[in-house]
């Protein structure tokens, strides 16, 4: 056997003193080739009639793995946990991928709050199709402080994430003015915006 990092193992194996080389998968084996010697060379002869070719689409075909999302190997990238309430989203980005590293199809995500009633959830339409990175954005038309949770195909990717929308100074200046923990954390996070604007501009020069 010859162990490959992050795939299933690759094996040569003698069956009724015939050599097959191939890959296994847990407990089954998927032969692609048999192994002939001939004089003082070793021949590979592909083998035509594997009937358990599906097994390796993690490797070939992960989007058609259905392997399930592992959240160790997923990425799940938090933009922003804080915004403004009334004018932009906090954005969740997202790379599914299952234990082999390899991007894989989300049958259905959540986003769950105490307070989702008070949220907007905007969820890609074709999500369940995608194997690229992707993101969802929430959004709120008040000042709330509250946590989220976001569920994977049942199971549970981020626990209890603190997130908050803060009063839009703008529209509201005096109550910002009576509330100068929201003015503060209003003005930085319009100093993060621009911040990020200068870097985005700095990478494409």
């Amino acid at each position: 056997m010859f162990p490959v990092d992050g795939q299933p193992n690759f094996l040569v194996k003698n069956e009724n003193g015939i050599l097959s080389a191939g890959w296994m998968r847990d407990t089954d084996f998927i032969p692609l080739a048999t192994v002939k010697k001939e004089n003082q060379s070793i021949r590979l002869v592909p083998n035509l009639n594997t009937n358990n070719l599906a097994l390796l689409n993690p490797i070939f075909q992960p989007d058609r793995s259905g392997l399930s999302v592992d959240p160790v190997k997923s990425i799940f990238y938090w933009n922003n946990k804080e915004a403004v309430a009334g004018r932009n989203p906090l954005r969740l980005f997202i790379l599914p991928q299952n234990k082999y590293g390899r991007p894989v199809q989300v049958k259905k995500i959540d986003v769950l709050s105490k307070d989702k009633g008070n949220l907007g959830i905007i969820y890609p339409q074709d999500y369940s199709f995608r194997v690229k990175p992707w993101f969802i954005d929430i959004l709120a038309k008040f000042p709330i402080k509250t946590e989220v949770s976001v569920v994977v195909d049942g199971e549970i990717v981020a626990k209890d994430i603190p997130v908050e929308f803060v009063t839009d100074c703008q529209k509201q200046f005096k109550s910002c003015l009576a509330n100068p923990g929201q003015l503060g954390k209003y003005i930085l996070i319009l100093f993060n915006e621009q911040r990020m604007k200068l870097l985005e501009l700095l990478r494409k020069k």
